[in-house]
């Protein structure tokens, strides 16, 4: 299966980013806490190095630490997902420039310290997963730039060499890891995405299968039920379609099948459901309309049908045609989809009886 995100529609690349920053922000809360706490466990490392001047490092520590705990608050699809990240990484920022100060506090701060740096790339790593490349990018860049600008205004001592032969290339690292990650990410999610497609949808006719109907109903039914509004389904047959497979074959039967769900899918609104439940057994669910429009529309697709064509693959080109039967009714706010189907059924059997290639409606 070809899981290439460049074939994706923006829609489809904005609904697999929301399923990536649902499944990822869990990861993001508890690394976020865990960095909080590491800020201030790292305070014996102030200690350890520089016992005369680790109290004036606290105050800054705490702040960091505090500081950590707004994306956890941010982390919530209300406020946004690229907000959120945003959030992220601009207290990622603020804590690399509070580093950035304790260094400055530190005696020879920079030159042992500096190398600490990389636990903040190693924990945007882990935060940025929930968010695309772009912004892991950016948020990236900016981390990498903005602490050797305020190292350099703070301290004219500022080893610039040193913070370009260790920062720099963890920038550059992280960007990358970011757009390997993000890629596999959207990648596992698209195959996610075609493995569910396909067990909602008919791999003949393209059309969704009962499983999908179902669902379908159910939201379909509650927003008719919210809004008062009406909800009709059609349920169709094709006439004799066994005599069709034993005269031409199985490989015509399913031309045939295929030509039915071209003609629904040209005949009913793209807001319709439709839907392929059994061997020749087709339904169209179509809410906000009446019985009566239902019953114009099933009419329409009747004689679409009945002047039909279809080609079969042989040497000889044949070409045959094929009728349906339609069974219409309405659903009532509070029916399962069963209930409705069967009494679409029994509609559909009296216009079978009463010599096919007809449409009866029962309310």
């Amino acid at each position: 299966m070809d899981t290439s995100i460049r074939k994706l529609s923006g829609e489809e690349l904005a609904r697999l980013a929301a399923v990536r920053f649902d499944e990822y922000r869990r990861v993001t809360r508890r690394v976020v806490i865990a960095f909080s706490l590491l800020v201030m466990v790292l305070w014996a490392w102030d200690w350890a190095f520089d016992p005369a001047n680790a109290s004036n490092t606290l105050s800054l520590r705490i702040a960091g630490s505090v500081a950590l705990l707004i994306p956890i608050i941010s982390m919530n699809r209300k406020f946004g997902i690229t907000a959120s990240g945003v959030v992220l990484y601009g207290v990622i920022l603020f804590i690399m420039v509070i580093y950035t100060l304790i260094l400055g506090l530190m005696h020879n701060g920079f030159v042992i310290g500096l190398g600490g740096s990389l636990y903040i790339f190693l924990g945007s790593v882990l935060l940025g997963l929930p968010f695309s490349f772009t912004l892991n990018a950016i948020g990236t860049a900016v981390v990498t730039i903005a602490p050797h600008v305020i190292g350099a205004l703070i301290r004219p001592e500022f080893p610039h060499a040193l913070y370009i032969t260790l920062i720099w290339p963890a920038g550059f690292i992280c960007v990358f890891f970011h757009w390997a990650a993000g890629r596999m990410i959207l990648e596992r999610l698209h195959y996610r995405a075609e493995i569910e497609t396909l067990a909602m949808e008919d791999p003949l006719t393209g059309l969704l299968n009962r499983r999908a109907l179902r669902h379908d109903y159910i939201r379909t039914r509650s927003l008719a039920a919210r809004d008062n509004g009406q909800l009709s389904l059609i349920m169709l047959d094709i006439d004799n379609f066994k005599s069709i497979n034993d005269m031409y074959g199985h490989a015509a039967g399913d031309l045939v099948l295929q030509e039915l769900a071209d003609i629904m899918k040209k005949t009913f609104r793209t807001s319709d459901s439709l839907a392929r439940i059994g061997g020749e057994e087709f339904v169209c669910m179509m809410p906000d309309t009446s019985l009566e429009d239902a019953v114009v529309t099933g009419e329409r697709l009747r004689i679409a049908v009945e002047t039909a064509r279809v080609t079969i693959n042989d040497k000889n080109g044949r070409k045959l045609s094929f009728t349906v039967s339609l069974g219409v009714t309405q659903a009532d706010p509070a029916e399962n989809l069963e209930h409705l189907l069967d009494r679409a059924d029994q509609a559909m059997y009296l216009a079978k009886s009463g010599g096919r290639n007809r449409l009866v409606h029962i309310p």
